[in-house]
């Protein structure tokens, strides 16, 4: 008898050569043992070989089979999966990673890992194995099967008539169904963007004895993504069942993994592969065993640039490859978008009720990171939990804002362990903030929310030219004081931040609410939405039935108000959500991170499109998060503080270094 250590041995695989193993898989009947053997193949031979792509189940629940002589222990889940792969009367050659790499050795794997490009383009087939059926996922690959047979396509005149022609099933049927299917383990590994998106074949799916092309799969997700359009329009979605199934089909896993599979049948992207923030961006919700494989899972996908820098290595600490792979994604790629994604775990002190006052929150970054700006790649951030970043991982330089004026981030000459170096300007020291919004409770707590920020932004305002404090009935500070005052008396005050644009604080006061911006967060907040916020200050003033009208010249023949309201809402509540209203000693204001207090300081750092609010420590700062600053989300702060290369080119902004701990 063989060892497993002997075995693998015995199957050194050299790197120069750049081999791989491979199983075989031996024919038998359900009944029969498994037939295993492992041997050497060279990738540049282009062997023949399909690859399996499954999650690892449990590790408590194994099964001994034999491969050659020596004894294996494999998942139970990987056993039932063989198990349905084997054929008959012939062989199936596969590759699967838990037994073709020596898990047990890091050396191993620092070769390995980076061939599983080649090796998952290189196959003829991938097999993708998601588990045993059920009885709802029986019915979600008989309704696959059926799109494909029958050509359906669903038109949408009723919620009830389009889930029985998917699925022949009730409400609650249907919900169970797509329930099961969402949450099946394998839509969650980190692997999985690598192993669908490279094949040149099309991938098999199989559930059970069920088999489907991803093809099929893709087809049916399309007609599946209708029903939840037909749910959303329905004037009657009462059911909690209805209700739940609109939930579970804005499932982001499988549509990202569209999106990758779509991407890389481009030759330029399968050739050279893509940035490794976009793919961090997408791989964002998934896990993995061993928290390096958040970066290593995904290098496979990643341009020339990211595979020179981040060279394998499964024997480097977690935390120093995240700060690797922060430092790459910070100064190679050249954007901050990591630090506005950078989100702080608010950690309850309590349980009771007051447990939701700010000062009940304490600071921490994630388990495998010690340091503010590092980010714990293997933190799933759960959406429904913080807010939607102004800038996103996936977001080009300059799409939305352009506080640094495309700038790249300019590091100190000096970089410590740990410590992120890096120019900027102060904007300003934080004086007055109330939390926006916590939780949504529905209209009271939304409009004692508005209330409350409201309060913060006017007693930042100034007596606009010419008028007195008499002339505002008693000042700046009596009119924050009840909100909202007479609308003649708020025009008389100014937006005038030190160094800062001057204008109506009325204007000032919309635009930062909406954050400068429209339902396209592309395009700048449309001046119709100050019509819209004025309804609210309506309502705040006691009026029931604001008048709200909109130009007809501002819409096209097929919009109309109650469209544009709704939208504004959504903006309006995108941009509050768990966010503070602030304000800073030199009079400027905005929304930034509910964690923020009094004395932080509001920066805008070279290669940043948003400005950051940092937190003084003894030894330089801890970054707290992105916020939005009204008046200086375009560049206006830094445009006399521009640095330029030898070649003309601007550079980075010439101000002070900030060191971020």
């Amino acid at each position: 008898m063989v060892s497993l250590a002997d075995l693998y041995e015995t199957l050194f695989l050299e790197p120069a050569r750049r081999e791989i193993r491979v199983l075989t898989l031996g024919p038998g009947a359900n009944d029969d043992s498994l037939r295993l053997d492992l041997s050497r193949v060279l990738l540049d031979d282009d062997p023949d070989y399909t690859v399996l792509s499954y999650c690892w189940g449990s590790q408590g629940d194994l099964q001994q089979v034999r491969i050659g002589d020596s004894p294996f222990l494999i998942s139970h889940h990987l056993h039932s999966c063989l198990v349905n792969l084997r054929r008959e009367d012939s062989l199936l050659t596969i590759w699967i990673d838990a037994i073709c790499i020596n898990q047990n050795s890091n050396q191993e794997k620092n070769i390995q890992v980076p061939l599983m490009r080649d090796i998952y383009k290189g196959a003829t087939e991938l097999f993708v194995w998601l588990g045993e059926s059920t009885a709802g996922l029986d019915r979600i690959f008989n309704s696959i099967q059926r799109v494909f047979e029958h050509s359906i396509e669903i038109e949408p005149k009723g919620i009830s008539q389009v889930a029985e022609e998917l699925l022949q099933a009730s409400p609650d049927e249907t919900d169970q169904a797509f329930a099961e299917f969402v949450n099946l383990p394998w839509f969650r590994r980190t692997w999985i963007i690598q192993e669908l998106a490279l094949p040149r074949q099309d991938p098999i799916f199989l559930c059970g004895k069920h088999r489907a092309l991803w093809t099929h799969l893709k087809r049916w997700w399309g007609i599946a993504k209708s029903l939840n359009q037909a749910i959303k329009q329905h004037s009657t979605l009462t059911l909690p069942a209805w209700k739940n199934l609109h939930h579970l089909l804005n499932f982001r896993a499988l549509d990202r993994l569209v999106l990758l599979r779509e991407l890389f049948e481009a030759p330029n992207v399968s050739k050279n592969g893509l940035r490794l923030s976009a793919l961090i961006f997408m791989s964002e919700e998934s896990l993995a065993t061993n928290p390096r494989d958040k970066i290593y899972g995904v290098m496979g996908l990643a341009n020339a640039s990211a595979n020179e820098k981040m060279v394998v290595d499964y024997d480097k600490p977690v935390e120093d490859l995240y700060e690797e792979a922060s430092r790459y994604l910070i100064f190679e790629e050249g954007n901050l978008s990591l630090l506005s994604n950078q989100s702080i775990n608010m950690v309850r002190n309590s349980t009771d009720a007051e447990s939701k006052a700010y000062h009940e929150f304490t600071l921490s970054w994630g388990a495998n990171v010690s340091s503010s700006w590092i980010r714990d790649f293997a933190h799933i951030r759960a959406a429904t939990h913080r807010p939607d970043p102004l800038v996103r991982d996936l977001d080009f330089r300059c799409m939305k804002y352009n506080a640094a004026l495309n700038t790249r981030p300019t590091p100190s000459l000096e970089q410590k362990k740990k410590v992120l170096s890096i120019a900027g300007t102060k904007v300003g020291l934080v004086n007055d903030h109330v939390r926006a919004w916590y939780e949504y409770q529905g209209q009271i707590q939304w409009f004692r929310d508005i209330k409350g920020a409201l309060g913060v932004f006017l007693r930042a305002g100034r007596p606009a030219p010419g008028v007195d404090e008499e002339g505002l009935g008693g000042g700046v500070s009596k009119i924050a004081e009840t909100v909202v005052g007479s609308e003649e008396r708020e025009e008389h005050l100014v937006y005038s931040p030190k160094g800062g644009p001057t204008k109506p604080m009325r204007e000032a006061i919309w635009r930062t609410f909406v954050g400068d911006k429209g339902s396209d967060p592309m395009d700048p907040a449309p001046g119709y939405y100050e019509v819209f916020f004025e309804g609210i200050l309506d309502v705040e003033r006691g009026n029931p039935n604001p008048n709200v009208v909109i130009p007809d010249s501002a819409l096209s023949p097929s919009e109309s108000t109650i469209e544009h309201w709704y939208q504004f809402q959504e903006r309006l509540q995108s941009m509050v959500f768990r966010r503070a209203a602030f304000s800073t000693e030199e009079g400027w204001i905005g929304f930034g991170p509910d964690t923020m207090r009094k004395g932080d300081v509001i920066v805008v750092l070279s290669g940043g499109d948003v400005p950051f609010v940092l937190r003084p420590i003894q030894d330089g700062y801890i970054l707290i998060g992105e916020c939005y600053v009204e008046g200086i989300m375009y560049g206006e702060m830094v445009k006399s503080q521009m640095g330029t290369s030898p070649d003309g080119n601007q550079q980075g902004i010439k101000g002070e270094i900030f060191h971020i701990r």
